[in-house]
């Protein structure tokens, strides 16, 4: 997942038609959706820290993603 920290869109690489969810620091959804052209874009979402789910076939992964 790059760049972190972003300004509105997250390049993820090999995930296309994956599942993503984005949570606030309190675990409120803000956002989900699916991965689409290797890009999530988040320019809609107040500066802040989150953390982004990528859902696929077999694992989830997290990461702590910064907003700017």
């Amino acid at each position: 997942v790059y760049p972190n920290p972003t300004s509105g869109i997250l390049n993820i690489e090999d995930n296309n038609g994956s599942y993503y969810s984005i949570s606030d620091l309190r675990g409120n959804v803000v956002d989900n959706g699916i991965i689409s052209m290797k890009k999530v874009f988040i320019e809609f979402l107040p500066y802040g820290i989150y953390y982004l789910t990528i859902i696929n076939s077999g694992s989830t992964k997290t990461r702590k993603i910064f907003k700017y």
